[in-house]
C-alpha cells in the first residue's frame, strides 16, 4: 500500500533541503549555478542503504521495514533525476553565456530534460524499476554475475572518490563541505520531522523512521553526479567524508531525541 503522506514527509523535506541549499549557495555564497545544484543535492540525498537500513532496523526493528522500503524504492530515481535536471539547465545556460547567446527558457528546460533522459545512471534506475514490475526472473548465472558487479560498485566508487580527494586541498572545500553537512544532518531531518508529525500526522513509528532516514550522512551518488559533469567535485567529495565524521555525533543525538 502506497502512502502519499509518507512520501510527502520524506521527499518534501529532501527536496526542500535541496532547494534551500542550492538557492543559498547560488545567491548568498555566490557559487555557480551548477555547483549550487550539486551542493543542494548533497544536502538532501541520504546514504540509506549502507547505513540507513542497518541503523533503522537496529533501533526500530522489523516494523520499520514497510516505511523504509516505500521510501527507498524511489529514492535514487527521484533525487538523482531532479538534481540532474537542474545541473543540465545550468550547463545549457553556461554554454549560452559562453557563446554570447541567451537561450529561451523553453529551450533550456527541453535541453535539461534531454540531458536527464540520456543520463546512464537514470536510465539504469528506470530500466531496473521496469524490469522488477514484469515478474520475469533472470537466470541464476546472470543473477550471480550481476550481484557480484553490484557488490563491487560502491567500494569502487569510494576508491575513486578517495583518489579524487588527493587532487583537492581540504581547506579549499571545507566551507562547502560544512555547509552541505549542516543541511544534511540538521536541516533535512528537522524539516522531515516537522512534516511527518505536524503536517501529515503520521504514526509515531513512521515519524521516527522518516526522521532517522533523513538524518543519515550524504550518499555516494552526490560524488557520482559531481564527477560526471564535472561541478563542485571537491565540495561533494569532502562532504561525504565530513558528514560521515559529524554523523557519528548527530545520529546519536537524533536517536536520543526520538527515544520516548
Amino acid at each position: 500500500m502506497l502512502s502519499w503522506e509518507l512520501w510527502g514527509s520524506y521527499y518534501g523535506s529532501a527536496l526542500t533541503s535541496l532547494t534551500l541549499g542550492a538557492l543559498i549557495a547560488h545567491f548568498i555564497l555566490r557559487r555557480p549555478l551548477g555547483d549550487s545544484a550539486i551542493i543542494g543535492f548533497s544536502g538532501g540525498f541520504s546514504n540509506l542503504v549502507l547505513l540507513g537500513l542497518p541503523i533503522t532496523l537496529t533501533y526500530f526493528g522489523n516494523e520499520a521495514l514497510s516505511p523504509f522500503f516505500l521510501i527507498l524504492a524511489v529514492h535514487s530515481i527521484i533525487m538523482y533525476s531532479v538534481s540532474t535536471f537542474l545541473v543540465e539547465i545550468a550547463r545549457v545556460k553556461r554554454t549560452g553565456t559562453t557563446q554570447n547567446t541567451n537561450p529561451k527558457i523553453i529551450r533550456i528546460i527541453w535541453a535539461g530534460l534531454q540531458g536527464m533522459v540520456r543520463n546512464v545512471i537514470i536510465l539504469s534506475l528506470v530500466l531496473g524499476i521496469i524490469w522488477s514490475q514484469t515478474g520475469f526472473e533472470l537466470h541464476d548465472v546472470i543473477k550471480s554475475f550481476l550481484n557480484l558487479l553490484g557488490r563491487a560498485g560502491i567500494p569502487a566508487a569510494l576508491f575513486v572518490m578517495g583518489a579524487m580527494l588527493t587532487q583537492y586541498k581540504l581547506h579549499h572545500s571545507l566551507g562547502a563541505a560544512s555547509f552541505i553537512s549542516l543541511f544534511k544532518l540538521v536541516v533535512h531531518p528537522l524539516i522531515a520531522f516537522m512534516l511527518a508529525r505536524y503536517v501529515f500526522a503520521l504514526p509515531t513509528l513512521w515519524v521516527g523512521t522518516i526522521t532517522l532516514m533523513a538524518s543519515m550522512l550524504t550518499g555516494i551518488f552526490t560524488f557520482l553526479l559531481a564527477n560526471r559533469y564535472p561541478m563542485a567535485q571537491g565540495g561533494a567529495s569532502s562532504a561525504i567524508g565530513f558528514s560521515t565524521l559529524l554523523s557519528m555525533v548527530s545520529i546519536i543525538i537524533v536517536l536520543g531525541l526520538l527515544t520516548p
